[in-house]
């Protein structure tokens, strides 16, 4: 029996699926088990590697998919060994799965990255020194970082934030944001561009929800 790619976990009550071919060309199917329903294709093999063409077909679906109903999304490369163990996984984990769809209902994820140049630091005359320069950058980065997120995150149904992921990105952030309010967010995130000339913000998206998912829909 094949194996089956996952895709998205959706409503069985949604539209019919559009008709798309996604990894390896193979069209995809549903699985059902109502309310539920699995978005899958079969597979002969039993791993894929990562490459640049593979990974566009599975966002191709999911965002072809996330245009006619909402979707939990499932990271690239998810495969279980055949349809019952699809079945098994809605059974299982079906409360989870009803809770994310109906926080992300209508909503979309955008993303935002933001560059900086810190001063450079003085030379530290001692350990001392160099803790209490270490305390400054971190809480310029915490200032700088919450004047641009508070007023994005008031637009969100929900947040996620990191700080200094390397010393020049000083923040990357996704919103999960109402299709009604993308282009209020966007215009935000320019408006924020234009007060902060001496950072670099770009904004991205709409993508999947891939950050409002809870890990067992991975």
């Amino acid at each position: 029996m094949a194996a089956q790619y996952l895709y998205a976990i959706t409503h069985n009550h949604g539209p019919t699926l559009p008709a798309l071919a996604g990894v390896e060309g193979v069209p995809i199917a549903a699985v059902a088990v109502p309310p539920l329903a699995a978005v899958v294709a079969p597979l002969t093999v039993r791993s894929l590697p990562p490459t640049e063409a593979y990974l566009w077909q599975h966002e191709a679906v999911l965002e072809a998919l996330m245009q006619q109903q909402t979707i939990l999304p499932v990271r690239f490369g998810t495969l279980l060994r055949d349809v019952e163990a699809v079945r098994e996984v809605l059974t299982r984990h079906a409360a989870t799965f009803e809770a994310d769809l109906e926080r992300v209902r209508g909503c979309v994820e955008l993303s935002l990255r933001v560059l900086w140049e810190q001063e450079p630091p003085a030379d530290p005359q001692s350990g001392r020194d160099y803790l209490l320069g270490r305390l400054a950058q971190q809480q310029q980065a915490r200032t700088r970082a919450d004047a641009l997120h508070t007023p994005l995150a008031a637009l969100a149904r929900d947040t996620r934030l990191r700080l200094l992921e390397t010393p020049r990105m000083l923040l990357t952030a996704a919103y999960l944001v109402e299709q009604t309010q993308v282009a209020h967010v966007r215009q935000t995130v320019a408006e924020l561009a234009h007060e902060h000339p001496d950072l670099q913000l770009l904004c991205t998206g709409p993508w999947p929800v891939y950050h409002f998912v809870s890990k067992l829909a991975d």
